[in-house]
């Protein structure tokens, strides 16, 4: 019996857009670091850290059209929700103060950036679940809980490892309601 749903963030509930010349300026060991830790703890020039937060601050980021209606309606069901992201602190913080009523649906919010865990590391699953059932008494086990979200090797893989359910979304070709 299904009684979670956890959700990858980008490219599965929002739309960012604008981000990609972050690839061009940061190495992947940086871009690792920013993921797991606040943009203040990134040891670079002001103007590399600068250029990299005007970066971040300017992409557009949207709720897909879908999003705020099948979440509420798990939510309304009964259903605990949950987000895993990789997300720099920058980002997060922007969708935290633009988008704090859909976030407001969600029971449990698990960002790379605060918890130091970067998926496809299957212990960030396992902590998002581990914080559910603390923080509301619940004891529910790895194979209630769906994940979805829209990278096999990130999102459904993992979690299908660790013994979740898990289902990839193509936003190209499919909307929320068509996996749920």
């Amino acid at each position: 019996m299904i009684k979670a749903y956890f959700f990858d963030l980008m490219g599965t509930l929002i739309y960012v857009d604008k981000m990609s010349p972050l690839k061009n300026i940061l190495p992947r060991e940086q871009h690792q670091f920013l993921l797991k830790n606040d943009i203040s703890k990134f040891i670079s020039s002001d103007k590399n850290r600068n250029e990299i937060e005007k970066i971040l601050y300017s992409a557009d980021i949207s709720i897909y059209s879908d999003s705020d209606t099948v979440i509420k309606t798990l939510k309304d069901e009964g259903y605990k929700l949950a987000i895993i992201s990789n997300i720099y602190s920058v980002t997060k913080d922007k969708i935290e103060n633009n988008f704090k009523n859909f976030l407001n649906n969600f029971d449990v919010l698990t960002w790379s950036c605060e918890c130091g865990l970067v998926k496809p590391d299957k212990e960030i699953f396992t902590h998002t679940l581990d914080k559910l059932n603390r923080e509301y008494n619940l004891n529910i086990a790895l194979n209630e809980v769906v994940m979805i979200g829209d990278r096999m090797d990130r999102d459904v893989q993992p979690a299908l490892e660790i013994g979740m359910k898990a289902k990839l979304i193509d936003r190209t070709k499919q909307g929320l309601e068509d996996v749920i």
